[in-house]
């Protein structure tokens, strides 16, 4: 017999079912929670951008940000959201791009985390989300496109062994 209060812990584990624990759990390898463990709420809830701020840290951490960083944009996400109101957009498919530029200020030293932000989103959306359509290829991009494929095609069939002309 061991004395008393140096027994191992025992662990009382309940059954509950799927519907008890909905929104209570926590989400695993979540950005904003690991950065701001008591007001990750506060991001994941910013209209618009919100819901993909924990998604974009975890972009910005793989491109070789740091924590510091990462922070700083988060910070700045609300600034962002909040233009973004202003600007009368309600969701984030219909963000264009030239919207979410024009939220950045004009001289980048005048709010230098929220110019970062808008331009890594950009990317973000753009890379990761395929938020922003491809524009439609112009003329010269089509013909360049079609020249292309007939000079590959002649020069397929240069390859092929040809009689040569013998000269004087």
């Amino acid at each position: 017999m061991r004395p008393f209060g140096t027994e191992p812990p025992t662990a009382v584990v309940g059954v509950v079912g799927p519907r008890a624990s909905r929104g209570t759990r926590k989400r695993e390898n979540s950005m904003l929670l690991d950065l701001y463990p008591k007001f990750h709420r506060r991001y994941t809830s910013l209209p618009i951008i919100g819901p993909t701020l924990d998604d974009y840290g975890t972009w910005l951490l793989k491109q070789g940000y740091s924590t510091d960083r990462v922070r700083e944009h988060f910070r700045a996400a609300r600034r962002l959201a909040r233009q973004l109101e202003q600007r009368h957009v309600r969701s984030l498919t219909k963000l264009t791009r030239s919207q979410l530029r024009a939220c950045a200020p004009t001289d980048s030293q005048e709010d230098p985390n929220l110019v970062a932000l808008v331009r890594r989103l950009d990317k973000y959306f753009d890379t990761e989300l395929s938020l922003f359509p491809k524009p439609a290829p112009s003329l010269l991009e089509q013909r360049v496109t079609a020249y292309t494929l007939i000079w590959s095609k002649s020069v397929d069939s240069r390859t092929r062994p040809a009689r040569t002309i013998a000269g004087p």
